[in-house]
């Protein structure tokens, strides 16, 4: 796996969990984590393992290549 996270991934999977009228708490359980790890996920603070990512693609319907290109990039962009 990659160790540079893209930035603004967690935009994606908010947009993506509110797209489908999952509120943070029923995404959250259709994920099997707590409702904290998906808040850190959607503020980019926390960059999900190979399951996670796993279980995100099936949730939001997106294919799981797709979502990890999204999340681990090998030239991340850097906020100034």
């Amino acid at each position: 796996m990659l160790d540079k996270p893209c930035i603004g991934f967690g935009k994606f999977i908010k947009e993506s969990r509110e797209f489908k009228n999952l509120s943070l708490e029923m995404f959250a359980d259709q994920l099997k984590v707590s409702y904290q790890i998906v808040d850190r996920l959607e503020m980019d603070l926390l960059h999900p393992s190979g399951s996670l990512i796993k279980k995100l693609s099936l949730v939001l319907n997106v294919e799981e290549n797709e979502l990890f290109n999204l999340i681990w990039c090998e030239n991340p962009v850097k906020l100034h």
